[in-house]
C-alpha cells in the first residue's frame, strides 16, 4: 500500500503537480554559532593564490604563516630557476662573444 503511494507520489512530482519543499528544524540559537551570508555558499578553498596571505582566527588573533603559503612562493621559484638554469649556457656565450671575443 505504501509502495504505491510513494510511486504516485514520485509520478505527480515529476510531472510537477507537486511542488517540493526541503524543511529542516533546526536550533540555530546555538551560542557560538556562526551564521553564513548565503546558505549555500562556496566552500573555503586554500589553494587559491588569489585568497589573502593571512587570516584572522574567532578570537582576533591573526595568521600570517598559514600552510598554503609556501605554494605561493615556492612554486614562482621553480620556473624561473629552470629557464635560468636551462639558458645560462646561451647567456654565456653570447656575453663571451659580445664582451671579450670582441664580436
Amino acid at each position: 500500500m505504501t509502495d504505491l503511494k510513494q510511486r504516485q507520489i514520485v509520478e505527480m512530482i515529476k510531472r510537477y503537480e507537486v511542488k517540493t519543499e526541503l524543511r529542516a528544524r533546526l536550533n540555530m540559537d546555538i551560542s557560538g554559532l556562526r551564521k553564513k551570508k548565503a546558505p549555500f555558499s562556496a566552500k573555503p578553498n586554500n589553494r587559491g593564490l588569489w585568497q589573502a596571505y593571512s587570516s584572522f582566527e574567532r578570537n582576533g588573533m591573526i595568521n600570517v604563516g598559514l600552510s598554503a603559503n609556501w605554494v605561493r612562493l615556492v612554486m614562482p621559484t621553480v620556473p624561473v630557476f629552470l629557464a635560468v638554469y636551462i639558458c645560462y649556457p646561451m647567456i654565456r656565450g653570447h656575453v663571451d662573444n659580445q664582451q671579450y671575443m670582441n664580436y
